[in-house]
């Protein structure tokens, strides 16, 4: 089975959704440092649920960092 690869924006860093080895996952760079998250197993979810959910896992992973960050420059 061939690599699928669909590219999005969630608050301008640019996302990758990857299908591998039947695998749902998103991939983007958050300061310099590649991050990929797991969504789930090919076939657990419909492939127009599969963006949705890594939006959502980006945007909640932006929102955790950015908070950290701000609790660390507090301190």
């Amino acid at each position: 089975m061939e690599d699928i690869n669909k590219k999005f924006f969630v608050q301008d860093i640019p996302c990758t959704i990857q299908l591998q080895v039947h695998q749902w996952k998103v991939v983007f760079s958050y300061n310099g440092e590649v991050v990929c998250l797991k969504i789930c197993r090919e076939g657990a979810l419909p492939e127009y649920y599969v963006r949705t959910a890594a939006e959502w896992m980006v945007e909640e992973y932006l929102e955790d960092r950015r908070f950290e960050e701000l609790c660390q420059s507090m301190s």
